[in-house]
């Protein structure tokens, strides 16, 4: 974790208020604002957040007995529904897929799916389970250096 200075004015100076395991929470003397000094890196956000089971419990189906699955499942599956509507076949670039519940099942619908994630255990967990064409680069990598066109993004 780095320190930073203020995110409103740019102060270097800072007095601590808290420390809290790794924190610091600080107040800029320049300004006044209270401000996390020395924050997470957003990767290991979205690592903590994916975590790192790459198994699926059970299947990803409508009548799965984990009750996110089934949910995540009926979502995904309203999300593929309303695409179908307005365009039902194409290339489909899921921006943020996740572990690519979604892009599963519009690959079963017949889209060529590919989806964007920066979070490595998401997107292990998409390829392994599901198969799918998932980069984990930036957005402005997959449009200029992939050269690739997209008839739906989500």
């Amino acid at each position: 974790m780095s320190q930073r200075s203020c995110p409103h004015c740019a102060g270097q100076k800072s007095l601590l208020l808290n420390k809290t395991d790794n924190f610091r929470i600080v107040r800029c003397r320049g300004c006044g604002l209270t401000y996390l000094e020395n924050p997470p890196q957003e990767t290991e956000l979205y690592e903590k957040f994916w975590g790192e089971d790459d198994e699926l419990p059970e299947a990803f189906a409508a009548d799965a007995k984990e009750a996110s699955l089934c949910e995540a499942y009926h979502i995904s599956n309203q999300r593929v529904k309303f695409l179908e509507g307005l365009n039902p076949s194409g290339n489909l670039l899921d921006i943020g897929c996740g572990n690519g519940f979604f892009l599963s099942l519009a690959q079963q619908a017949g889209y060529e799916c590919f989806g964007q994630e920066i979070s490595q255990n998401a997107v292990r967990f998409a390829r392994k389970n599901f198969n799918l064409n998932i980069f984990d680069k930036a957005l402005d990598h997959i449009v200029q250096e992939q050269k690739m066109k997209f008839d739906i993004i989500t």
